[in-house]
């Protein structure tokens, strides 16, 4: 998967925001072990409070911590969400459902190109109950 410049960029604002709401918690007294765990799971989502005086409204310092939390929850979520569909795009599900089926076929004959000769080996291989595949180019099918 390629990490692409936006992606570097929102990794970076992460980390900045991360560092600073870390920062302004140590800052007003909490010890870094606990200002290091509140803010990872606030930028996660967790919503678990260590201690329930922290996230404290009215405390402007702990109120912005909680909102860079937010906007790094935020961010988090982009980021997962565009590797996610980077790993999508790059699955072909037809493909993958056409190969399964070609894996399992065996003792069967291959009927190419489909013209009208192979129309007629499709009527006489049906007629006989005997296993065939046609293979069709996709140029053919449109």
């Amino acid at each position: 998967m390629r990490i692409r410049t936006v992606h570097k960029v929102l990794i970076l604002a992460l980390f900045i925001l991360y560092i600073v709401s870390v920062l302004i918690i140590w800052s007003i007294g909490y010890s870094l072990g606990i200002a290091l765990l509140w803010n990872l799971l606030t930028f996660i989502g967790a919503d678990f409070p260590i201690d329930l005086s922290l996230p404290d409204k009215a405390n402007a310092p702990v109120f912005l911590s909680n909102v860079f939390g937010v906007i790094g929850s935020l961010i988090l979520t982009i980021l997962l969400t565009s590797f996610f569909y980077q790993l999508l795009s790059k699955i072909n599900i037809r493909e993958k459902i056409v190969m399964g089926r070609v894996k399992r076929l065996k003792g069967h004959f291959i009927i190419t190109p489909a013209n009208k000769i192979a129309s007629y080996l499709v009527d006489e291989f049906k007629k006989n109950k005997i296993g065939f595949v046609v293979l069709v180019s996709i140029a053919e099918k449109y």
